[in-house]
């Protein structure tokens, strides 16, 4: 499933900005592979000190790579609001990001996507823990590793950790995972 990517410096979302923060911003709304690349870009273009990153996706189930991100840049950039009733987390920079140090999603590992859950999980709370687990999911899904996101979703729904929302679209894109191509796993997924 691609999603395409908008980089906006519209007037609503900087408004939306101004009064979550007090201040004006750009505004990068992005998804799917490019995030990396639009996100290695913004990211290093955000001052240190007094710069934001609002993550209005956090909570979002097709967006597995913000937690991978966040994760990586856990010393850089500093939760400092988990917006109630939505899917959005507000980081400020702590320092400057330099391009092209943010990796991949690809290129995280087994263990790199645990910590990154579980470092998502405890800096939000919990309305948002069933949509970040869901994202844990939906990972191996884009990977093809339907395996590992059948395993994973078990694992969650016996420990009840997932909404009945969530149990729903991750079945459906598991259905349309294999209906689109097989049991196919992408090349070695390091453990």
């Amino acid at each position: 499933m691609a999603h395409g990517a908008v980089v906006s410096d519209c007037a609503s979302n900087r408004s939306a900005a101004d009064r979550i923060l007090g201040l004006r911003a750009r505004v990068a709304v992005v998804s799917s592979d490019l995030s990396w690349a639009i996100s290695d870009t913004f990211l290093s273009s955000v001052r240190a000190g007094n710069g934001y990153v609002i993550h209005q996706d956090f909570a979002y189930c097709y967006t597995p790579w913000i937690h991978v991100l966040t994760y990586r840049l856990r010393d850089l950039l500093v939760p400092v609001q988990d917006v109630v009733r939505s899917g959005t987390v507000v980081f400020r920079a702590r320092g400057g990001l330099e391009s092209g140090s943010i990796g991949d999603l690809a290129s995280a590992d087994l263990a790199e996507l645990g910590n990154a859950v579980a470092y998502s999980l405890n800096i939000t709370t919990r309305e948002k823990h069933s949509g970040i687990h869901a994202a844990s999911v939906m990972v191996h899904i884009y990977r093809r590793d339907l395996e590992r996101a059948r395993a994973r979703l078990a694992e969650l729904r016996t420990k009840h950790l997932l909404s009945s929302f969530h149990t729903h679209v991750l079945r459906d894109e598991l259905d349309r995972a294999q209906s689109e191509c097989g049991d196919l796993r992408m090349p070695e997924v390091r453990e």
